[in-house]
């Protein structure tokens, strides 16, 4: 429904601008409400890595192909009409050139198993598309999505994976491994984070909560602090000997016990007792976080 608006307001907005009409009537028409997260099948890790294998045990063709969608998170159009002339080498980096959705021309790298597997598709070929269909033609979307539903029936997944299936792995794989937001959506091209974001499965985990990276960071600023007061407390402490007289730690104790109560401070040995055991959970909270 809300795409079908879309398309109407559209089409209104356009005839606005020529000057076909005075007034869009679907100017105020109000939109249902887009979910935010992404309903398309997705792949976790070990499914993208058992499909990678299965490419790789196929023809080469195929596995470039998938390579290509899963690794550079490739739309099936950008990947289908890629051609020979395109690829390149650049500062070390092996690279093809694609047009991106709305005409945009870019240079991508290829990882190393992507670049073998595309010459071994191509073989002794040196123009045309990388990628020909059964007939000699080149590989159109729909000859795409038999290949990649064929390489995940062999890798034993039981869901219905597509093209698309390989990009939203490429992008959620992506955000979970830690890559920046903005590196993601310029490898995705999309004009806008939000796009990307939709596509981050692992957002909601709770094990990249923030509370684990607060509850860490804070006893470590409290038992440093603590820590401070209490050498301050000590050496004012020891001025209330005598000089030349050796400092008792029974006298030291007492003499620090004035000070506190004098100026109110809360007590030192309670606040510093259990800090070393706040200190190791909250290690283990940032090390269960970074994982």
């Amino acid at each position: 429904m809300t795409r079908r608006l879309c398309t109407i307001a559209g089409f209104y907005r356009y005839a606005v601008e020529e000057e076909l009409i005075d007034h869009s009537p679907a100017a105020h028409v109000r939109r249902p409400r887009v979910d935010y997260e992404s309903h398309a099948v997705a792949l976790d890790r070990n499914e993208l890595g058992a499909l990678l294998i299965a490419a790789g045990l196929g023809p080469p063709a195929e596995h470039a192909l998938i390579s290509l969608l899963a690794l550079n998170g490739l739309r099936v159009s950008e990947a289908t009409g890629a051609d020979i002339e395109q690829l390149g080498l650049e500062r070390g980096h092996r690279t093809l050139t694609i047009t991106r959705k709305g005409g945009k021309v870019v240079t991508i790298p290829l990882a190393p198993r992507t670049a073998r597997a595309i010459d071994l598709a191509i073989g002794e070929r040196t123009d045309g598309p990388i990628f020909l269909a059964a007939d000699g033609r080149r590989l159109d979307r729909h000859g795409a999505g038999r290949i990649v539903r064929k390489a995940a029936r062999r890798a034993g997944i039981g869901k219905v994976v597509t093209p698309h299936t390989l990009r939203h792995a490429f992008i959620t794989a992506a955000l979970d491994a830690g890559v920046p937001l903005r590196d993601v959506q310029e490898a995705a091209s999309h004009a806008d984070p939000r796009t990307t974001m939709r596509y981050d499965r692992a957002r909601g985990s709770l094990d990249r909560h923030a509370t684990y990276i607060v509850a860490a960071y804070m006893p470590s600023r409290t038992a440093t602090s603590t820590r401070a007061r209490t050498a301050d407390l000590d050496g004012r402490a020891a001025k209330l000997k005598p000089a030349g007289d050796r400092a008792d730690p029974g006298d030291l104790f007492a003499a620090r016990r004035r000070l506190r109560t004098w100026h109110g401070a809360p007590s030192v040995s309670a606040e510093l007792e259990g800090v070393d055991d706040y200190e190791q959970r909250g290690d283990d909270q940032v090390n269960h976080a970074r994982r």
